[in-house]
């Protein structure tokens, strides 16, 4: 391992941060394609963070189509992991356009006491 640690009195979250050092050991190809990420397990032995804490981090690394996650099995790098900056804001960005669309489809407010 590469010696990182998280920093509790850093800005970022402590699952942002997690997620962070994934990530750079997924692109450095220490985590290659197909192989499993550490297991919350291993994170909380290695990081000293929470399971909701790690759960957080894999979430927002799947988010980012960095990683899958089989049931009873783990999480894995993904086959076809793109590591762009692009790829990495898709879930965030698909959830915030969701609702946009979602709120424009609504109907108008209107006040009683407005004019119609």
């Amino acid at each position: 391992m590469s010696g990182e640690q998280i920093d509790p009195d850093a800005r970022d979250y402590v699952y942002i941060q997690l997620a962070a050092i994934l990530r750079r050991r997924i692109e450095s190809g220490e985590y290659p394609p197909g192989r499993r990420i550490p297991s919350m397990k291993e994170a909380i032995q290695e990081f000293g963070v929470g399971d909701h804490t790690y759960h957080r981090a894999v979430a927002v690394l799947r988010d980012a189509g960095l990683i899958e996650t089989i049931p009873h099995r783990g999480s894995f790098v993904a086959e076809s992991a793109e590591l762009s900056p692009l790829k990495a804001l898709r879930g965030p960005l698909v959830r915030s356009c969701a609702r946009l669309c979602a709120h424009a489809a609504a109907p108008p407010v209107t006040s009683p006491h407005e004019p119609s």
